[in-house]
């Protein structure tokens, strides 16, 4: 017999929820009272590959999009493009959060599912 599963969502994915599903409202979000169904319950997960831009990783490491696109000039192993142009690149999201995690130049908190 197969051990039940839980959904466990990690802190980085909800983090991240803003910057790709444009299609919530985050203040109604926001406003719901405790003990109240929250409207993720009814989000469908997207399929396929996200991808960032400079300002976006400026925005979620709290710097600049100037800052982010230092990093990528000048410190070794930034991810490398998956389209967009020389000086507006889409980077793949995955890898992106991969670098700044081991480059600390993100933190997300510990918490265990």
């Amino acid at each position: 017999m197969a051990p039940p599963t839980s959904t466990c969502t990690a802190a980085l994915d909800v983090a991240l929820l803003p910057l790709f599903r444009h299609d919530v409202d985050w203040a109604q979000l926001r406003a719901v009272g405790k003990g109240r169904r929250s409207p993720l319950a009814a989000l469908v997960p997207e399929e396929g590959e996200h991808l960032m831009q400079l300002a976006d990783i400026g925005r979620i490491a709290g710097v600049g999009r100037a800052a982010a696109a230092q990093w990528r000039r000048r410190l070794p192993g930034f991810p490398a493009s998956s389209g967009g142009k020389g000086t507006n690149p889409y980077l793949r999201t995955a890898d992106v959060i991969q670098w700044l995690l081991a480059h600390r130049k993100l933190t997300m908190p510990s918490a265990a599912c």
